[in-house]
């Protein structure tokens, strides 16, 4: 539309030149403007514009399509994307972690290598000939065995498609069901029953003959301890790795070739060493281990049962702090914290310990077994039926499945077992009467049973039945002569009758079978000073305290010991016995009191012993031998006349004792 000089853009409003043809702002043409606006009419320029405004209409509506298509198909994909993002970091988030297909390599130090000869070296430099005769390489091969890892990677042209064609072959052998050897076997006893129907093996059993075949094909191949899965959980597992241009790259038969698990340790043969000789169950076995290879926390695990069943708890306490320094977080030292806490009458604690190490170990039979045995013990036994088919959904062994189903029978069908557990709870409790009851019938359902003899006679020596309780030792060593507890035992059972030499006897052949108890060498000082032997008692017991642990005060067996050296007063003693703990407070005090006195006793002071036997008794802690020692020095002291119901005669009630007379 033109206005005197100037002429309006019809489309964008712009005034232009009234000679100018096109619009300076859209471009539009002004002539078509103006014919619009009336000029010309008689031209046929609006109805081209008319058909180009259609075009550009067209266009839009076209475009508009095409954005609508493209939002209704792109934004499922988007959908999804976005979820597979949400569940890819809820997975981290929990630790989940999936394969893609991509091994995964680590920048990780290579162990030193050995050969046969200079790990024999190694070992020999590290443990005493009879030591090193028991040491077994679980690594080594055979020919046969390097034969076959030469055939499994004819295919392969370079060493990452070795290390991955042998994983590849153990993986149709991991472990789905209970396991072949009672033991962890050796590379070599594993593939000599490979090709037995059903065989199944262990992480472990993988892992040694992973590395056997892998290092008869060339690769630098090592054993690994892992603390911490890619799924995230904290069972005890073991793998290999395979070190190529470097870097190190996990071989696990269990999980994939490549796995990136969390948190493993790569572990040279010697530790390799340690911790087969810990997995053996046998205790000087375990003892080597714990000197091969201190800071590995299976070493310590390893150890508890043996300790726990020849009585050695204060040990198995050092043992369990130092994996809770190791591995904190693992499942199995939630498991060995439950141990002990259920030794100590928490059973509370000792389910809530066990809960959380099932939470990361839900396959492991062993701590549903365990949680089963706290629950019958409390009487409730549909939990503890619960807990042992849980077990015996995923048994370690077929022993274990035995075990398990045996357990499941004693809650309607009880065996000498039962009685036996049942026993050590009212045992732990001081309730002789009721513990008796119940070892009676262990006895009588199993006549053979030496650990059922020897409960019995901790039960009748804590209370006061001195034949008794020889008779029950007695039998226990008849039919188990290899019994350290029961030469224990007998040991402390001929000092209380004040007959030292035979308790010394008794306490060094506990000792052969048993050496690294503590309370033993404890009661052989008080045995040797109570013969007149206290200069070379204490010469005996400073050597074994050098030889073992050093004499630490922040221990307190050790505590113990450097009492009776000399190292500690009194004073010390009873302030070390402290703890903010009730129960471990007054077990501590039971003990301190009584090697007080008893030292006070060697010293003639019989006033003050008695007094501290007093505090002995006054602390309650019935289940100590200590608090039953301390018991029949009392009665010693206030007169033999006592001791007669007990098996005891004037004459052998005044021998050994300065001043008493009948």
């Amino acid at each position: 539309m033109a206005t005197g000089n100037v002429s309006r853009c019809g489309y964008c409003g712009r005034e232009n030149d009234v000679s100018a043809v096109a619009c300076s702002g859209c471009g539009s043409s002004l002539v078509l403007s103006r014919e619009a606006a009336g000029e010309d009419r008689g031209s046929d320029e609006p109805r081209r514009h008319r058909r180009l405004s259609r075009r550009v209409k067209l266009f839009g509506a076209i475009f508009t399509l095409l954005l609508i298509f493209a939002a209704l198909f792109c934004l499922p994909q988007f959908s999804r994307s976005l979820k597979t993002k949400r569940e890819s970091a809820e997975a981290a988030k929990s630790g989940a972690i999936t394969w893609n297909g991509t091994p995964v390599f680590f920048a990780r130090a290579r162990p030193r290598d050995y050969t046969e000869e200079t790990l024999a070296e190694a070992l020999r430099q590290k443990l005493t000939p009879e030591e090193a005769s028991q040491a077994v390489n679980p690594l080594s091969s055979t020919p046969g065995m390097e034969t076959w890892a030469v055939e499994l990677t004819a295919r392969a042209t370079n060493d990452l498609q070795k290390a991955k064609l042998l994983c590849d072959a153990l993986a149709s052998h991991r472990y789905d069901k209970a396991f072949r050897f009672p033991g962890v076997g050796t590379a070599k006893e594993v593939f000599a029953a490979w090709n037995t129907p059903g065989a199944s093996f262990r992480c472990q059993e993988l892992a040694y003959l992973y590395v056997a075949l892998a290092r008869a094909v060339g690769l630098r191949a090592y054993f690994v301890s892992v603390e911490q899965q890619c799924d995230g959980g904290r069972d005890l597992h073991h793998c290999a790795a395979v070190f190529l241009a470097g870097q190190a790259l996990l071989s696990d038969p269990a999980f994939w070739f490549g796995v990136p698990h969390r948190s493993f340790t790569v572990l040279d043969d010697v530790q390799a060493v340690a911790t087969h000789l810990s997995g053996s169950g046998d205790v000087k076995a375990s003892q080597i281990a714990w000197k091969l290879a201190p800071n590995l926390s299976i070493v310590h695990l390893n150890r508890l049962p043996e300790l726990a069943s020849q009585g050695g708890w204060e040990e198995a306490q050092d043992e369990v702090a130092t994996m809770m320094r190791l591995d904190p977080e693992g499942a199995m030292t939630y498991y060995a914290r439950a141990m002990i806490a259920s030794h100590q009458r928490r059973p509370e604690q000792a389910i809530e310990l066990l809960h959380k190490a099932i939470e990361l170990a839900p396959a492991r039979d062993t701590l549903h077994f365990l949680l089963g045995d706290i629950y019958a013990r409390q009487g409730k036994l549909s939990e503890a039926r619960k807990a042992y088919e849980n077990a015996l959904r995923c048994p370690s062994s077929e022993e274990h499945a035995q075990v398990v189903r045996q357990a499941i029978a004693n809650l309607t069908n009880p065996d000498a077992n039962y009685y036996l557990a049942r026993g050590r709870e009212q045992h732990v409790q001081g309730d002789w009467d009721g513990a008796l009851t119940n070892y009676d019938k262990a006895v009588e359902l199993g006549s053979g049973y030496a650990q059922a003899y020897l409960s019995r006679g901790c039960a009748k020596h804590g209370k006061g039945d001195l034949d008794g309780a020889l008779a029950d030792f007695s039998k226990a060593i008849q039919l188990n002569s290899k019994m350290a507890p029961a030469f224990w035992m007998l040991g402390h059972l001929h000092y209380d009758r004040h007959e030292f030499s035979e308790a010394l006897g008794d306490l060094r052949k506990a000792c052969e079978l048993y050496s690294t108890n503590d309370y033993v060498h404890f009661r052989m000082w008080l045995a040797r000073s109570r013969l007149g032997e206290t200069g070379e008692a204490t010469k005996e017991l400073q050597e074994y305290l050098d030889s073992h642990r050093g004499a630490k005060p922040e221990v307190w067996p050790s505590t113990i010991g450097g009492f009776l050296v000399g190292h500690l007063t009194e004073a010390e003693l009873f302030k070390f016995a402290e703890s903010g703990d009730k129960w471990t407070s007054a077990a501590q005090h039971c003990e301190a009191y009584y090697y007080a006195g008893s030292k006070r006793l060697i010293l003639g002071d019989k006033g003050t012993a008695a007094t501290y036997f007093e505090k002995c008794i006054a602390t309650n802690v019935k289940a100590l031998i200590e608090y039953a020692s301390a018991a029949v020095e009392l009665r010693w002291l206030k007169g033999p006349g006592l001791l007669l119901r007990n098996g005891v005669t004037p004459a052998d009630a005044n021998e050994g004792v300065e001043g008493v007379k009948p």
